[in-house]
């Protein structure tokens, strides 16, 4: 289980079982295709860089995507964490616009940071962290 304090709230996420990460998975990108930047968002290790990447990307994302699609994907991520020991709402717990993208954020990092940091090691574009798995050779 991750935790996170966002906006004096403590936030709980436990990653879901692989069926359904999976078609959240396969949403989450349909969505995300043009702010594929939000990719490296995910999978950054730097706080502020992963910050200011990820806003940017929401930005972009936010100008070609489906509101309804997306909002109820958000509602879904949402609704897997708990705030304060009860189950998040999306637009109760979190309430407003930018506590709501923190957290999608949180739990989005905590369900395919690692799956996406994974990727992107392997796709020579980000250092390895284990040398026993190497890049593609170009």
């Amino acid at each position: 289980m991750a935790e996170k304090k966002i906006d004096g709230v403590l936030y709980r996420y436990d990653r879901i079982p692989a069926t359904e990460s999976l078609p959240l998975l396969l949403r989450l990108l349909k969505i995300v295709g043009p702010a594929k930047n939000i990719i490296m968002a995910i999978a950054e290790d730097d706080e502020a860089k992963k910050d200011v990447v990820a806003y940017s990307a929401i930005v972009e994302m936010l100008t070609s995507i489906d509101p309804v699609e997306t909002t109820a994907l958000v509602r879904e991520v949402i609704g897997h964490c708990r705030a304060d020991g009860e189950p998040a709402v999306f637009g109760v717990k979190p309430q407003g616009l930018e506590e709501s993208l923190k957290v999608l954020f949180f739990a989005l990092q905590v369900e395919f940071g690692s799956f996406f940091a994974g990727g992107l090691e392997l796709a020579g574009l980000k250092p390895q962290k284990d040398a026993s798995v190497s890049a593609p050779k170009k």
